[in-house]
């Protein structure tokens, strides 16, 4: 099972919901793959949204580079940031990398640990996307200031 691979994790706020999400976002991203390959077709952008959400507003792109992420909200904390974790969407080389992050974990995780980075109890999962985010030199944008999400 995909979690038993970073229970050693587990006291720096891994949770199983948090892998599983983790494992569910990289399964996704190589469906998506499979299927842009078998297809030979491409896509401009890449669109990650939970199941639960539903965009409010229509906003315009700005024309994303490939080293660029767009997220629905950046919550910056004294001692902690977050990315948002019910939207993202950037082109997709960038797409793939940011949903790699289970596979990076480790490596994640090993960056926490010798920055003294802090992990909150709450929304950690979104701390850990946004580090996986920063450790791949990847710019994050917002929507243009607009809320595109609300929670169904």
């Amino acid at each position: 099972m995909y979690f038993e691979k970073y229970n050693n994790y587990y006291k720096h706020a891994l949770s199983y919901d948090s892998v599983s999400q983790f494992y569910g976002m990289f399964d996704v991203s190589q469906l998506c793959l499979e299927y842009v390959k078998s297809n030979n077709i491409t896509y401009d952008y890449i669109l990650r949204l939970r199941i639960d959400d539903i965009i409010l507003n229509n906003f315009k792109l700005d024309n994303l580079n490939n080293d660029e992420i767009v997220v629905n909200m950046i919550q910056d904390y004294s001692n902690s940031i977050k990315v948002h974790d019910h939207f993202y969407m950037a082109k997709p080389d960038t797409y793939f990398i940011v949903s790699n992050l289970y596979n990076n974990l480790s490596n994640v995780i090993t960056y926490v640990n010798s920055n003294n980075y802090y992990i909150p109890g709450s929304g950690y999962q979104e701390t850990i996307l946004f580090i996986q985010i920063i450790m791949n030199n990847i710019k994050i944008k917002t929507a243009n200031g607009y809320s595109i999400i609300k929670k169904h």
